[in-house]
């Protein structure tokens, strides 16, 4: 199996679905010319050439009533060789269906497809020329010098240039929509497609011979831009960008971009393509967007903007490496919502031999991924392979991850390539349901008879996550940085602004035999855990574990586990420093070794080393009234006297906030000078382990508060 097949099984390019009826008219070949710039059609069977048109320069202007081309038909653009550009409009307002095969017979020409009325591509579409090719239902083209070329014959602006296309200029809030059923267009090595209009469709359809199938654009190490417009203004050929058109207009609303029932666009090859693609409300499903890197080329790259994107069952964009070459990039940039939803919907820019994968950048304002979703760019090489994997960055105010085989996933598998680094910027991060952070690196394979063989020599990549709000793990949520074989673990750092909360969760760099990644977890105000673990420790061998650090102002170990241990070599430090650390009697903070050097554990916090309990608040204040044992003596005499308590001792200063109980403060009291340091600081420090399970020197009750915050002044008044 060559390369090139390879790289469109591995971007997802054989596909199945259950075929879908598709109804169209029967198309007939109706192509006359308007009689503007002289152009001739003249039928020969099956053929219909099309000659004349009026040449400016490289540019071959050619003009039609109607245009469109039947089943098996072929409609053939003639002229003189030295010919760039055929630029063609359709005039009598009716859409074109093509249906049969558009050819030039002019070496290295390009072919532009000009009716504002719509185009509608069949599944014999085909295309049969040595240039690109563009269609779009602008009302006009302008050129780099600035001339037009309106599709309005009463418009009489138009100049023919010589120059080549710049933009594609829209005066109407509403252009029509181009469709593609089942079609397959493609063009030669290197060359453009370019789909420019209201909204555009690639959806299934039935050729006249063989199955139902998706539609396809395929430009094998080329450019395809599709831009979706929905109001007036102008669009740049080379860069999808919005500018002012003829009448000062610039896009308001952005057309709908669809790709549906296994249809795709595909550029792979030997690398070097590109595809751009501009709209509104973005969907991919079951459909694909493939740039795959077959052999030893540059990268290739995607890059969408839209207001939106949606992938569901296996929709995907893939940049993917199989070669030398790297991977492309993939950005994806909206102002609305990214929803990924199923298995095999992702974005992907995976290596699976020497190449680099890719990279994946991600802007949003909301990013939500279910059902087994996923951003990749991992290094899956075999044995032997040394690809590295590439970055993932994420930046959105929401991230919500949730399900199994969900994720962000940079690993390191059985080669000798790194894993890449995960980069994530938000306001609130919550995993749920089995989801996963993964930068990991190693494979094990299980082969019976043999029993479990360990590959895998790269180091794991980092991961880096910055939340303004919080960060929330629960129901098995895993943020790992692992190594399962010989390379190290990476590194973990979260910094979860306000708070952390993670519940039957964990945040692992173990390793198998490597060293040991170190974990940082920073917030303002909580990091509370509850049956999870913070685990750096190394299993087996002699490499070191990592060390773990965690500053917060309240702790909280709910039956859960900080562990910094190593069998043979050294166990990790673990810091921990806090205004109140609390622990259950089951939680357990562990930096022991067994052969090597054991760790330091350090907990500074004005109350350590402690067991505690949690308990809430009750739903109700107190009436300040039914606390004062008799009135006022002074309103016995007339007189009037007030009671005034300022402050916030009482309750904690927002709603759902943690505060110490009043028995804390006696209790500080009790200790002395030397005991809570100069500092008021107590530290704990022990080389091996640490269980709450004995008695402690100090319980400590904290209450979790779900009421309203009390007021900064209560008065009561006797009069």
């Amino acid at each position: 199996m060559d390369l090139y097949r390879k790289a469109l099984i591995l971007g997802g390019f054989l596909l199945l679905s259950s075929p879908l009826p598709v109804s169209h008219a029967v198309v007939t070949t109706t192509i006359t010319s308007d009689g503007t710039l002289g152009t001739t059609i003249s039928q020969s069977g099956t053929l219909y050439n099309i000659n004349g048109g009026t040449i400016k320069g490289s540019n071959l202007f050619q003009s039609f009533t109607l245009f469109s081309v039947g089943t098996g038909d072929i409609a053939s653009f003639n002229g003189p060789n030295g010919i760039v550009n055929i630029l063609s409009r359709v005039t009598g307002g009716q859409q074109s269906l093509i249906d049969g095969t558009l050819r030039s017979t002019i070496s290295g020409a390009n072919l532009y497809l000009l009716n504002p009325a719509g185009v509608l591509f069949g599944a014999n579409a085909r295309l049969d020329l040595s240039g690109s090719f563009h269609v779009s239902t602008a009302d006009y083209l302008k050129f780099t010098d600035g001339a037009k070329f309106f599709v309005d014959l009463a418009n009489a602006n138009t100049v023919l240039s010589v120059e080549p296309v710049a933009t594609f200029g829209f005066l109407g809030p509403n252009p029509a929509a181009i469709t593609f059923q089942g079609s397959a267009l493609s063009v030669d090595v290197g060359k453009t497609i370019s789909v420019v209009g209201g909204d555009i469709k690639l959806e299934g359809g039935t050729p006249s011979v063989g199955p139902f199938r998706g539609a396809t654009l395929t430009a094998q190490s080329g450019l395809i831009s599709v831009a979706g417009v929905a109001s007036a203004g102008e669009v740049f050929l080379s860069t999808l960008e919005s500018a002012p058109n003829v009448n000062g207009d610039t896009f308001t609303a952005l057309g709908s971009i669809e790709l549906s029932q296994n249809s795709g666009i595909d550029i792979s090859g030997n690398g070097g393509g590109t595809v751009l693609i501009r709209g509104g409300r973005l969907r991919i499903d079951s459909g694909r967007v493939l740039a795959l890197n077959a052999g030893s080329g540059q990268s290739s790259e995607v890059q969408v903007t839209g207001d939106s994107l949606e992938l569901s069952n296996g929709g995907r964009i893939s940049t993917s490496t199989i070669g030398d070459g790297p991977g492309g990039a993939i950005t994806v940039t909206v102002t609305g919502s990214i929803s990924m939803d199923g298995m095999g919907s992702s974005l992907f820019s995976r290596t699976t031999q020497n190449g680099a994968a890719g990279s994946v950048t991600v802007t949003a304002r909301t990013l939500g991924m279910t059902g087994g979703a996923q951003i990749n760019t991992s290094a899956d090489g075999a044995f032997g392979t040394n690809g590295p994997g590439g970055p993932v960055t994420v930046n959105a105010t929401t991230i919500s991850i949730t399900g199994a085989g969900t994720g962000l996933f940079s690993n390191a598998r059985a080669g000798s390539g790194r894993g890449g680094d995960i980069s994530i910027n938000a306001g609130t991060l919550t995993l749920t349901g089995g989801a996963r952070i993964d930068s990991s690196t190693g494979h094990e394979t299980n082969v019976p008879g043999v029993g479990t063989i360990i590959s895998g020599s790269g180091p794991g990549g980092n991961v880096t996550i910055t939340a303004s709000d919080s960060v929330v793990l629960s129901d098995g949520a895993v943020i790992s940085a692992n190594s399962v074989a010989f390379g190290r673990a990476g590194n973990i750092v979260i910094q979860a602004g306000d708070s952390y909360e993670s519940r039957d969760s964990s945040v692992t760099t173990a390793t198998a035999q490597s060293a040991g990644g170190n974990i940082s977890i920073q917030a303002r105000r909580l990091v509370h855990l509850v049956n999870s673990e913070i685990i750096t420790n190394v299993k087996g061998g002699f490499g070191n574990s990592g060390n773990i650090t965690i500053d917060p102002q309240f702790v909280i170990l709910d039956s859960s586990k900080i562990i910094a241990s190593a069998i043979g070599g050294n166990g990790g430090n673990i810091n921990i420093t806090a205004g109140v650390f609390l622990a259950s009697p089951d939680s357990i903070i562990d930096a022991s070794s067994s052969l090597g050097i054991s760790g330091t554990i350090s907990i500074q916090a004005p109350l350590s080393n402690l067991s505690g309990a949690l308990a809430p608040l009750p739903q109700e204040f107190l009436q300040v009234a039914s606390l004062l044992s008799a009135r006022c003596a002074a309103r016995m005499s007339g007189k009037t006297s007030s009671f005034v308590l300022a402050g916030r001792d009482g309750l904690p200063p927002r709603p759902g906030g943690l505060l110490p109980s009043p028995l804390t403060s006696k209790a500080a009291a009790a200790f002395s000078a030397k005991e809570l340091g100069k500092n008021d600081q107590a530290s704990q420090v022990s080389p091996s382990k640490l269980s709450f399970g004995d008695e402690p020197r100090v319980r400590v009750l904290l209450a979790l508060s779900s009421q309203r915050p009390a007021p900064d002044v209560l008065e009561s008044e006797c009069r």
